[in-house]
């Protein structure tokens, strides 16, 4: 990937970042440019820091926006029994930010156990004292100005 800056100058220095994914996890690398006199016949030169940073569910962030995607949700524990308290947390990158984030549930009678509370590019759905009534498919969305993404979970106890 190559950013060309034509005729720069100096309200254009500062902090640039780059980021990559590759639908799994993030790479970002974030550099100062600036301008440095020389003669015209010299190209200006900056030896550039890098900061890199590796995450599997920091969100991605971009000059472009895009629709929204939910990355990964992860159920805890793993292993589900009758009578257990449950948390499924939905992990979402989005750029812009979401406008909504949230959790559905796929019955005609929403469980009284159940709660949904949203995070920073998370949704956590916690289920208190699981039990048959709540093995049912539950949805986590995301949408933002350029689109939504949804992810449909079962959540079944092992009996």
């Amino acid at each position: 990937m190559t950013l060309v800056i034509p005729n720069f100058t100096n309200s254009e220095s500062g902090e640039y970042l780059c980021v990559a994914s590759d639908g799994q996890q993030f790479v970002n690398h974030a550099f100062n440019l600036t301008i440095t006199a020389g003669h015209s016949s010299q190209i200006p030169t900056t030896k550039l820091p890098i900061t890199t940073t590796i995450s599997k569910t920091t969100p991605a962030t971009a000059l472009a926006g895009g629709p929204p995607h939910v990355i990964l949700i992860d159920i805890k524990p793993k292993i589900i029994h009758f009578g257990d308290n449950v948390t499924a947390t939905c992990h979402v990158k989005s750029y812009p930010k979401y406008d909504i984030i949230n959790w559905d549930v796929k019955t005609s009678e929403i469980p009284t156990n159940i709660e949904a509370i949203s995070g920073n590019y998370s949704a956590l759905l916690r289920i208190n004292n699981f039990q048959r009534i709540n093995e049912v498919p539950y949805r986590c969305s995301v949408k933002n100005s350029f689109g939504e993404d949804s992810r449909i979970v079962n959540i079944l106890s092992s009996h």
